[in-house]
C-alpha cells in the first residue's frame, strides 16, 4: 500500500488557505483544522474544522 505524507508535501499550502481572511469569520475558526498526517495514494482527502476541540 503506497502512502505519502500530507504534512511534508502540503503543509504550507494548507496553512496559506486556512489563513485567508474570509475564513476567520467561520464560527469555530479558532479550533484550527484537522487533517490526517498521511494518506494512501489515489484517495480522497478531507480537511475540516478540528472535531476534537474541548469545549469548556
Amino acid at each position: 500500500m503506497d502512502k505519502f505524507s500530507i504534512k511534508e508535501i502540503f503543509e504550507d499550502e494548507i496553512n496559506s488557505l486556512w489563513n485567508i481572511e474570509q475564513f476567520r469569520s467561520i464560527p469555530l475558526y479558532d479550533r484550527g483544522y484537522a487533517i490526517p498526517d498521511e494518506t494512501k495514494t489515489k484517495s480522497l482527502l478531507f480537511v475540516g474544522i478540528n472535531p476534537s476541540y474541548y469545549l469548556q
